[in-house]
């Protein structure tokens, strides 16, 4: 040591000597320079980082805007992720290649041309091989650079695939929790996730198989130098120093030259990632803007406003090149409001976005203009201008995460509070500013998730209100409003143009609402994208029949105290406190057990790297080597020792070998480690995320959460995998070098070492303000990410706002902010990078003095010299390169405390410690006391509701009182701050999450389904179901027909969110889905909202079956969907005011009657008036009688039509049907006998306008109806011989309604029509039933009778329904005759012969005793087919006139009669009728593509006839007194085919509607004899006639001669047309052509027209022929009798025959044959319907004249 402070105190002397040999020169030079570097690097680092991040912001932005005005179909084509792959990931990548690669480019050029210089002017070819070596490497380096970039892309797509089906996740957290999603979209994840490790090792894999040839190539540079070097020194043409001095140059053009090939690498992955980018900036949207203007205000007065006008305007989707709509033309006038109106899928939503150009017509022109102001097309108007005119406001409308004021000045930015409170109280909304904690200044949370349903709507509407439009397009946008709120928007806004300085305002709604529909001018009616007809809804209902089916039966008729609320605390603030903090202590044993699963990984990286090392330090030694061995002194001469130069050269070559070959190892292994380690983390964030509960999601941005769990994930890679490996490398480079310069010259040691105190402290200090740095970054980044989500979801409403400037702004002044954080922090560290290349220098400097000191003194060699020189490089290197590692830490520490701050939320809802695992529950749900608020405002206050299990409950009330609210509770989204809520006796904190959801199911108004085919979201419900399985679920619920239509059917592609389908279509899916879960609590919150009535009423067979033996909930405003609920309960400010079924709620006329009066009587009254009494449902039927078409009232019949109902029905406490009839209907009569015998033991049917009953016919649901076997006799009995349907027989419970058309109609439904028809509805239900009993009697004491009738329905499989009714009863016997006070016993005056002693003296008028009553009938109903069978018995016994003893007859005085019945007798006329009937029928179609009706109808009727208190004389004493008379049997089989269909005419008011049909009946008539002894003469016979000798024989009933069997056929077609010529005048005709067998051919017709004079007077009139022919029973009948007649010589048993109409025997006695009935009927009706009075009820005036 005192030598070598001699030598540098002689150097310092000699210094001002400026000698180049003194090696203090060197050192104050070097240090010169390295300061001088130090500042350029620093500034140059900064200004690298500026224009970085500026070129990165201008990416950015450009994506930005292009997002912002790509068209919406782009959107619906492209998912969130891979617009934020865009964004983030690709534009980083991009942003490192034109920074990073071109700066490092530049140096690296400068150095390989600086080196090869130097190398060239030592010798030409030690510079040029090397450079050719640079080159040829470069080449292969490129080409594989080629084959990275097509690796990557595949990369790059698999990880917008997770980006997509995280944000899917996140998005869709409801449904996910609700129907316990979280492990399919874990496995889906999963998948995404595996699939990008795959498509990333492969990518791994090839660059570390590949990147190291080019490297070995270029290294070959340093081995020629080495070689050629010690050549050139053996030929003396190089000096050592120069030789030392090229290969530390070699050694730098290697390193150089292998970090360029890192950057091509990442230049390979910033290719892709431009490729990608630019593909999206190079998007052109489908939507050309013009720079044309249209004035909004007119230039005169009067200016009537803005129409729209389509002209056969088409639009195709292109992907499948099916229309959606074709041919449109239609006018939207100014001032008028119109209403589109459409099954799901028919092009609704397509036509409203044409008119702002959110999409253009494939075919035809949209204009917009007047006839004052002149029509521009609108593809020549600016987009900023059309949609400041037109304002389309979608269902599902979007909010952005600020305050209520933000969202709503989206609209117009400089609105004031005033016009921002006038626009919420023009949108009914003003209520809301009192619900909200803050007013104006409320925060709503992400996408509005703190507001119902029907609050968002009403914002919205409120925020296209400020923008002033004249025309308003609402696309179902009002359909979570009740019906009061949706009146009064609807109001306000058509009111809104009453300033004469305004335009009229013209609003255009897609909505099947009823509140909509009455409020509207016009509506259009909309299918499979034609304009079907257009007009008022009165209008339409008359004469467009796919509107009356679309239309459905639907067109009939405080704060509280002492609890808790919500915390209030945001996403945000937590974010910010965590910026401004340093990275916790703890957060590296939260990093370390990540690695866990790779330690074997980790551990082979660090073999790796040991091995690196070591080959890294073999040259140095080589270079030793050479330099000490390799050389001789010969004769003052440099000789080189070859073998040596070899040697060293394989050494080398080996170590380079080994050293990139290990690099490529390790590359690939870190790698691997990387993707598991970052995947690994990726899947637990995931799997964290879904266990969250939805306040947090309510809290906290999408965009937030996204970020974390994607480039904050990202960045932890170089903290968790590259930075271990590089810190390892560089201690054990720094350790192994000083270890090695300490054994070569100690001071060499001391020298750096005296480094390292200052390194540390300055790393220290770099470390604690670099986290701090990263933090604030890391906060920004997540900013401008958020922001991103919500522009690029709420993309629709930003270009309809035209908000796309003033976001565009938003979002740059967050890049900026993100800018400013990173130049800001960088400026306060990028100084550390620079100062330790300065102290590295300054060591190095340190270093040459002191070792050519040692060389000079001899202490080392001049190998050892070189050798060391290598060492200092190998130690200071790693401390330039912990600038780069401590920064990626700090980035890295702050992000992961980020993700660790997420993984450490804890769920506020959680599972008891010892939770309920329960099977399946009851569903009895009882919330008790229940208050809970979301901030400090309560939302239910002291709630108390009890839903039994099984029952269905509807909940309504005025939107944003607490319905929804209560779903969020049930389903323990949310957790009440007081009270509790029990499913069935527990607790519902007690039930473990997965059984509460497993039971549990809900189907949400914000449907949201995941990317991938229909069946693929229905099969995350049930994994293992095959497509087929999933299909019958569809098929079941009813919506196959509108899914199954789609362009690829079931196997369509949904898109992210389900954006590639309409609303409706997604709730279709979403019902499916819930379908599948088959859960025991099922709720429906709006869940048929967007569904039009038509598809709603398909559904609700299927909806009532998902709700059949389950607990559901059904939230929902349409009165269609909630008036079959078994409660009803009515919610308002939080709490329960009324409760009970639909009638009951009706009665009572509180708040549920003001909501059905506003639902369904509005729109009714426009129609008619309505009683107050009446009951809302069931105003109105459709009528299916009179005419082919459905109609939906009788006031729209062509005919007169009575409609009776089973309300009706069953309060006429009649016993039978038709006795029910003739109470109900002034048409109807009912002939009596007013005898007790056989007359009226066989009730007779009714009749129609005083004609005979058997010119009625009959129908059971539109088909005949089989007669009796009997026919009437007496002639006082509803006229002589008629052949009659006995009504009796069909139970009353068994009926739905009864339609009875008083006009003659046998060219319509075929003969026996000439009076009218009775068609008979019979219920048809897959739930319900009914029980009722009924009993009476007279004053008189007799005639007491029993009823009871019960009918149930059942559901069968297949959206089928099994109705059974049943009829039992009895009746006794009544007598409306009093007593005969005449002498019977010649005057006698015995005790036992008094009056009140003689039981039969009494004449029987009156009602017979009746017993075995049974009527059963069972209506079975499947989708394609029908079944009824019905089954009758009754026996009747009849009392006939009393016979006394004196009775002057030979039967009375014969001996064996007087000897039987001594007191005379009264004859029984006992008559049991049996009747069956079944129908089959096959049924499917429509009226607008056809419908057909394949039937066939079997019926039989028998009638017993049986004598009681008989005799017969001639068998004597013995002869029986009970017999039986015979019975007689109708047979009836009818088979027909229908076909009706609706075809558009040019020139009618309406469809011309066509039926026809072909039919076959097959009838078969016959009769049985009874027993001989009632026909036959025994042997006692005695033929005298002389009183108290003869002894006669009887002839009663059927005898053997009267057995016969007969039978006919009969065979008809029929064509029926009707139309409406004019708009009020309709007109139809019938024709029918019927061939029978015995009687031949009959063709009747009928013409009919019904002209409303206004609507509240109607004439209708026909003409028509009729025919019957006589029945089977009128001409088969015969039978023998004998009768008491009074002769000159007093009363005779006279022997009777009824003989066979037409028989030889008849004929000879005068008789004729029996000829059809033909009539000519004329008929003129006037209805009127007056105030107060049904349209039942309303026949003024009827004029019938039919002529038989």
């Amino acid at each position: 040591m005192p030598k070598l402070q001699e030598y540098c105190h002689h150097a310092e002397l000699n210094w001002q000597g400026y000698d180049p040999l003194n090696p203090w020169f060197w050192f104050i030079l070097l240090t010169s320079i390295a300061l001088l570097r130090a500042i350029i690097q620093y500034l140059a680092g900064l200004s690298a980082l500026t224009i970085g991040q500026q070129l990165l912001s201008i990416l950015r932005e450009r994506i930005f805007s292009q997002v912002q005005h790509l068209d919406v179909s782009w959107h619906w084509k492209h998912g969130l992720g891979e617009v934020l792959s865009r964004t983030t990931r690709d534009s980083d990548k991009l942003k490192e290649a034109l920074i990073n690669f071109w700066r490092q480019v530049f140096e690296s050029s400068l150095v390989v041309a600086a080196t090869v210089g130097l190398l060239c002017w030592y010798h030409p070819w030690l510079g040029i091989v090397p450079l050719i070596f640079i080159f040829l490497g470069l080449a292969v380096l490129f080409k594989l650079t080629n084959q990275l970039v097509v690796l990557d892309h595949q990369v790059a797509y698999a990880y917008e695939k997770v980006s997509d089906t995280l944000a899917e996740s996140v998005n869709g957290i409801r449904v996910v929790k609700a129907f316990q999603l979280e492990e399919k979209l874990l496995q889906r994840f999963n998948a995404a996730v595996d699939s990008f490790i795959r498509h990333s090792i492969q990518t791994i894999r090839t660059s570390a198989q590949r990147l190291p040839i080019p490297q070995m190539i270029i290294a070959c540079s340093y081995l020629w130098v080495i070689g050629f070097g010690g050549y050139l020194i053996g030929q003396n043409q190089l000096q050592i120093g120069q030789f030392v001095a090229a290969v530390l140059m070699a050694n730098l053009l290697v390193f150089r030259i292998e970090s360029i090939g890192q950057v091509l690498h990442i230049f390979a992955d910033a290719r892709s990632s431009a490729t990608r980018i630019w593909q999206m900036l190079d998007e052109k949207s489908a939507i050309v803007d013009a720079a044309h203007a249209l004035p909004l205000q007119g230039d005169a007065d009067g200016d009537e406003g803005l129409n729209i006008r389509l002209e056969n305007v088409s639009f195709q989707d292109r992907s499948t090149e099916k229309y959606i709509l074709k041919q449109c033309n239609v006018e939207f006038r100014a001032g008028e409001i119109v209403t589109i109106v459409g099954k799901t899928g028919a092009g609704k939503t397509t036509l409203m976005n044409l008119l702002n150009r959110f999409i253009d017509p494939t075919a035809g022109q949209v204009w917009i203009g007047s006839d004052q102001r002149g029509w521009l097309n609108l593809k020549d108007l600016s987009l900023v201008n059309l949609r400041h005119m037109v304002q389309i406001i979608p269902q599902d409308n979007f909010f952005f995460s600020g305050t209520l004021a933000d969202n709503l000045k989206i609209a117009k930015q400089d609105a004031t509070e005033q016009e921002m409170r006038d626009a919420l109280h023009l949108a009914s909304a003003s209520e809301l500013l009192q619900r909200l904690d803050a007013g104006l200044e409320t925060r709503i949370g992400d996408k509005g998730v703190t507001l119902s349903g029907g609050q968002k709507q009403r914002i919205a509407l409120a925020r296209s209100i400020l923008k002033n439009s004249p025309i308003l397009a609402l696309d179902d946008s009002t359909s979570a409003l009740d019906s009061t709120t949706e009146k009064q928007v609807l109001q306000r806004l058509s009111g809104l143009a009453d300033n004469k300085n305004q335009l009229k305002r013209t609003i255009l709604i897609n909505s099947n609402k009823q509140t909509t529909i009455s409020l509207s001018d016009r509506i259009i009616v909309l299918d499979q994208g034609q304009i079907l007809a257009q007009g008022s809804h009165t209008e339409l209902l008359q004469h467009c029949v796919f509107y009356r089916e679309l239309m459905g039966d639907s067109s009939m008729n405080t704060t509280v105290k002492n609890f808790r609320p919500l915390a209030k605390i945001s996403d945000l603030q937590i974010e910010e406190n965590l910026a401004k903090t340093a990275l916790h202590r703890g957060m590296l044993k939260k990093l370390i057990p990540l690695l866990y699963p790779i330690r074997y990984l980790i551990l082979a990286m660090i073999s790796v790297e040991i091995l690196q090392v070591l080959s890294i330090f073999v040259r140095p030694w080589a270079v030793k080597y050479i330099l000490d061995s390799g050389f001789q002194q010969v004769a003052g001469k440099l000789v080189l020792y070859q073998p040596v130069l070899f040697i060293a050269i394989a050494i080398l070559a080996f170590s380079w070998v080994c050293r990139f070959g290990l690099a490529g190892i390790s590359k690939y292994l870190s790698g691997k480690a990387a993707l598991s380690v970052i995947n690994d983390l990726r899947r637990s964030l995931f799997q964290h995320i879904q266990a969250l509960n939805i306040g947090y999601f309510d809290r906290t941005k999408a965009g937030r959460i996204i970020s974390r769990a994607d480039r904050d994930v990202d960045t932890l890679e170089p903290v968790l995998i590259q930075g271990p490996p590089e810190l390892l490398s560089a201690i054990l480079r720094c350790g192994l070098a000083s270890v090695l310069l300490w054994h070569i010259y100690p001071p060499f040691f001391w020298c750096l070492f005296a480094t390292l105190p200052i390194l540390l402290t300055m790393t220290a200090i770099f470390k604690k303000s670099s986290q701090r740095h990263w933090g604030r970054v890391a906060e920004e980044r997540s900013r401008f990410t958020a922001h991103l989500v919500e522009t690029v979801n709420g993309a629709k409403i930003i270009q309809q706002l035209n908000y796309s400037e003033t976001n565009q702004q938003r979002y740059q002044q967050l890049l900026k902010d993100f800018n400013d954080s990173i130049i800001y922090g960088s400026k306060r560290t990028s100084w550390f990078a620079p100062f330790t290349g300065l102290l590295s220098t300054v060591a190095t400097a340190v270093f040459i003095v002191i070792g050519s000191y040692a060389y000079s003194e001899g202490v080392i060699s001049i190998g050892q010299f070189a050798e060391s020189i290598f060492y200092v490089f190998l130690f200071l290197a790693p401390l330039q390169e912990l600038t780069d590692l401590f920064e990626r830490y700090a980035n890295g520490a702050a992000c992961a405390q980020r993700i660790f701050l997420l993984l450490d939320t804890q769920s506020s809802i959680q599972d008891a410690p010892h939770a309920l695992k329960l099977g399946q529950l009851n569903g009895h749900i009882r919330f008790q006391s229940v208050h809970f608020a979301y901030t400090t405002k309560a939302v239910l206050q002291n709630f108390d509701l009890e839903i039994d299990a099984g029952t269905v409950v509807a909940i309504v009330g005025p939107t944003g009182h607490g319905k929804s609210t209560i779903v969020q509770l049930l389903t323990r989204f949310y957790e009440p701050q007081q009270g509790g809520i029990f499913l069935d006796r527990y607790p519902i904190q007690d039930i473990h999450l997965d059984s509460l959801r497993q039971n549990v199911s809900i189907v949400l108004q914000d449907n949201v389904l995941f990317s991938g085919t229909i069946l693929d979201n229905l099969r995350l419900i049930q994994p293992e179901a095959t497509d087929q399985q999933l299909i019958q679920a569809i098929e079941e619920l009813g919506a196959d027909d509108i899914l199954g239509q789609l362009p690829h059917g079931y196997f369509t592609e949904v898109g992210t969110l389900g954006k590639n389908l309409s609303h409706g279509q997604r709730q279709l899916v979403c019902l499916a889905r819930a379908y599948l879960a088959d859960p025991k609590i099922l709720i429906l919150d709006e869940a048929t909202s967007a569904i039009d009535i038509y598809t709603e009423q398909k559904i609700q067979y299927a909806l009532r079956r998902l709700c059949k033996n389950r607990t559901c909930i059904v939230i929902a405003h349409r009165l269609s969907t909630i008036q079959e609920a078994d409660k009803i309960v009515v919610i308002e400010n939080g709490a329960v005011v009324e409760q009970g079924s639909h009638e009951q709620l009706i009665q009572q006329q509180q708040s549920y009657y003001q909501f059905t009066l506003t639902a369904s009587i509005t729109l009714a009254n426009e129609q008619r008036p309505v009683s107050e009494k009446e009951d809302v449902v069931t105003l109105q039927s459709v009528v299916v009688t009179g005419s082919r078409r459905a109609i939906n009232s009788a006031l729209e019949a062509p005919a007169p039509v009575d409609i009776v109902t089973a309300k009706e029905l069953q309060e006429t406490g009649a016993g039978d049907l038709a006795a029910a009839l003739t109470r109900l209907s002034p048409s109807v009569s009912l002939p009596t006998s007013p005898a007790g015998g056989f007359g009226a033991s066989v009730p007779p049917s009714i009749a129609l306008r005083g004609l005979s009953a058997d010119q009625t016919l009959i129908l059971i649901n539109g088909k005949r109806r089989h007669t009796a076997a009997y026919f009437t006799r007496q002639a006082y009995a509803g006229g002589r011989g008629a052949a009659v349907t006995d009504l009796s027989l069909i139970p009353i419970s068994a009926i739905e309604r009864i339609e009875i058309l008083r006009d003659g109609a046998a060219a319509q439904y075929g003969s026996d029509a000439i009076a009218g028809v009775v068609n008979i509805i019979l219920k048809s239900r897959d739930h319900g039933g009914g029980v009722s009993y009924q009993t009476g009697g007279y004053t008189q004491g007799d005639g007491e009778q029993h009823k009871i009738n019960l009918w149930k329905g059942f559901e069968l499989p297949n959206d089928g329904a099994l109705t059974v009714a049943v009829d039992l009863g009895k009746r006794e016997a009544a007598s409306n005759t009093a007593p005969d006070t005449r002498t019977f016993y010649d005057g006698s005056t015995q005790a036992q012969y008094t009056e009140q002693n003689t039981p039969f003296r009494t004449w029987k008028f009156g009602s017979p005793e009746q017993k075995d009553q049974i009527n059963i009938t069972a209506n079975l109903d499947l989708p394609l087919t029908d079944e009824i069978a019905f089954y009758g018995h009754r026996k009747t016994i009849g009392e006939n006139f009393y016979e006394p003893p004196t009775t002057k007859t030979v039967l009375n005085q014969s001996s064996y009669f007087k000897q039987r019945y001594p007191d005379g007798r009264s004859p029984l006329s006992l008559v049991s009728v049996d009747d069956f009937a079944t129908t089959f029928g096959v049924k499917q179609g429509n009226q607008t593509s056809g419908k057909y009706d394949l039937y066939a109808t079997y019926g039989q009727n028998k009638v017993s006839t049986e004598q009681g208190n008989g005799i017969n004389p001639s068998y004597g004493a013995d002869s029986p007194s009970h017999y039986d008379l015979g019975e007689n049997i109708f047979a009836q089989l009818n088979t027909g085919l229908d076909y009706s269909r609706d075809f558009a005419i040019d020139g009618l008011a309406s469809p011309l509607t066509v039926s026809t049909g072909a039919l076959y009946r097959w009838e078969q008539y016959k009769q049985n004899a009874g027993d001989p002894i009632a026909y036959t003469r025994g042997p006692y016979f005695n033929p005298s006639t002389a009183l108290g000798t003869g002894i006669p024989g009887i002839y009663a009933g059927i005898t053997d001669q009267d057995q016969r069997k007969i039978s006919r056929d009969v065979y008809g077609i029929y064509l029926d047309l009707e139309a409406d010529i004019v708009k009020d005048l309709n007109v139809g005709a019938a024709i029918r052509t019927e061939k029978y067998s015995d009687f031949g051919s009959t063709t009747n017709g009928k013409l009919f027209a019904k002209y409303d004079i206004s609507p509240q007077l109607t004439l209708r009139g026909s003409v028509n022929t009729g025919y019957r022919a006589p029945s089977l029973a009128q001409q088969g009948y015969s039978a023998y009798s004998v009768q008491t007649v009074q002769t000159p010589t007093g009363w005779q048993d006279v022997q009777q025959r009824t003989l066979v109409a037409g028989s030889e025997a008849a004929l000879l006695i005068g008789g004729t044959s029996l000829k059809p009935e033909k009539s000519t009927n004329y008929s003129l009706a006037e209805t009127q319907s007056l105030q107060k009075v049904s349209e039942f009820q309303s026949l003024v005036l009827l004029v019938e004249i039919p002529k038989a």
